[in-house]
């Protein structure tokens, strides 16, 4: 297979675990296929001998092995590998590198701690073009710190202080509050810089926004794009380090795997917290790996909107019929005539995904649509526009408000957001059941606003679609509009 079509891999060989992640292609925003981890430690002994143990050695290249098999039978056209703090670092480690390639035919390539910085940041950038403040990788064995502005990477530094590093150091008496202090006291670039937002990277930090998750009882449960008072975090981040694992195992949220090294990068992260002083940390799930694929594109594709491309990918896969979102998102304009650009984006997005429920039982499209939009792998989205989409998308396939769980992301999201969203799902349930769907069949319909209500007009052929269905759906968008109207 050319190695410019079919799947691309990415094979992430780090301090904790070694990651194999093959993404439907080379474009922007690409959907993950295959997600696979083997915790291998690579890193645990850097700290003690300098060296990468002979037991986490072997762990690492079987795994390898089984990923050069598994790429091979997904045709996979492009594969990348990378490794970074513990090979970087160890003694061995062209060792390790060269029985890859002879053993498995991986070519590994390792990464600088700038260019670790850099690709982490550009992943970040590529979930969100317009992330503003400094990125914060935190890995088993270093913690990258880059700024980011304009859709650019800046200045950056990598510190030796990784939860698996720290923690070995502890082991040989160095005390791990002096070792994070001392690294981070060097970092000139990170003064003068209240205010401005944190952008936290990496598996051990992401189990800290788990935890957070779950002691605020937040209701969308997805990590990626999670925004957090830089202050509550702290005080999280506080705790979680002077717990022991059998106090961290009675706290709802921690995984497992992480219990050895959450105390540690919850130190860091409290450091980090105390020296930047940001308003808001926001957890990322895009990173080094995502860093790569964007890096690969050509800069036409880097320059699209990641929500958008992928609603465009989700629309020409899963629609019924010829895609019509352009269509719908013109015969829908009149109805918001100052519609804000956000909003605007996110209408055309949810014209895109108008149809995607259709292959649903109808008595679940409403409920399956309104779950997609909260829980899918969504580039580019905050929390807020997961949750205008999901109610957008909810009515689209029901006249309906829903039950508690639709009210609570109604009141995550903001009655005048949630009225609004909604408007947008019955005017797309209106279009639907006009043209059944197909392209083509709303050219003379015409939909508009008359003393801020819906009319709509079917004159000529298009009156041959009128039914009793249509109007009633009609009505539901009239009392939407309606300027008592609450959510509902």
């Amino acid at each position: 297979m050319a190695a410019d079509r079919g799947p691309v891999g990415v094979i992430d060989i780090g301090s904790n675990s070694v990651r194999l992640v093959v993404y439907e292609g080379l474009v922007r925003a690409p959907v993950a296929l295959f997600n696979e981890k083997a915790q291998c430690g690579l890193g645990h002994a850097i700290e003690e001998t300098g060296a990468l143990a002979e037991a986490d050695m072997a762990q690492a290249l079987r795994t390898l092995g089984r990923f050069a098999v598994l790429t091979k039978a997904m045709q996979v056209g492009r594969l990348r590998a990378v490794a970074t703090a513990a090979v970087r670092d160890a003694r061995n480690g062209p060792a390790f590198v060269d029985a890859a390639a002879a053993r498995h035919g991986i070519d590994v390539e390792v990464l600088s701690g700038a260019d670790e910085g850099r690709l982490s940041a550009l992943g970040v950038l590529a979930g969100n073009a317009s992330a503003k403040g400094v990125v914060a990788d935190l890995g088993g064995g270093s913690l990258e710190l880059v700024e980011v502005a304009g859709g650019q990477t800046g200045r950056s530094t990598t510190l030796p202080i990784g939860p698996l590093r720290i923690g070995s150091g502890a082991k040989l008496g160095h005390d791990p509050r002096a070792v994070v202090d001392q690294a981070m006291a060097g970092v000139s670039w990170l003064a003068g810089r209240a205010g401005q937002t944190l952008h936290l990277v990496g598996g051990a930090l992401r189990a800290i926004g788990r935890v957070h998750m779950a002691r605020t009882d937040y209701p969308l449960r997805v990590l990626d794009a999670y925004k957090v008072p830089a202050e509550s975090l702290l005080t999280l981040c506080e705790l979680l380090a002077g717990l022991g694992r059998k106090s961290l195992r009675r706290i709802e949220g921690v995984p497992a795997e992480r219990l050895p090294a959450l105390p540690f990068a919850a130190l860091t992260l409290m450091h980090l917290l105390r020296r930047l002083q940001p308003r808001h940390a926001v957890f990322c799930a895009h990173g080094l790996r995502e860093g790569l694929i964007f890096e690969m594109l050509p800069q036409a594709a880097r320059a699209e909107d990641p929500l958008l491309a992928a609603c465009r990918r989700e629309a020409a896969i899963g629609a019924r019929f010829a895609v019509h979102a352009e269509e719908l998102m013109a015969w829908l304009d009149p109805l918001f005539p100052e519609e804000e650009s956000a909003h605007r984006r996110l209408r055309q997005a949810a014209c895109l995904l108008s149809d995607i429920a259709w292959r649903v039982h109808p008595d679940y499209r409403a409920e399956h649509a309104f779950v997609e939009m909260l829980r899918a792998p969504l580039a580019g989205a905050e929390h807020a526009d997961r949750a205008w989409l999901s109610l957008a998308l909810h009515a689209r396939y029901t006249g309906g408000a829903g039950g508690e769980t639709v009210a609570a992301i109604v009141e995550l999201l903001g009655r005048p957001d949630a009225v609004q969203a909604r408007r947008v799902g019955l005017a797309l349930r209106l279009a639907h059941t006009i043209s059944g769907g197909a392209a083509g069949l709303l050219g003379e319909a015409t939909l508009g606003l008359r003393d801020g209500l819906p009319r709509l007009a079917l004159p000529g052929e298009a009156g041959l679609l009128r039914a009793d269905v249509v109007m009633r759906r009609f009505e539901s968008l009239v009392r939407a509009f309606d300027g008592k109207a609450q959510y509902g």
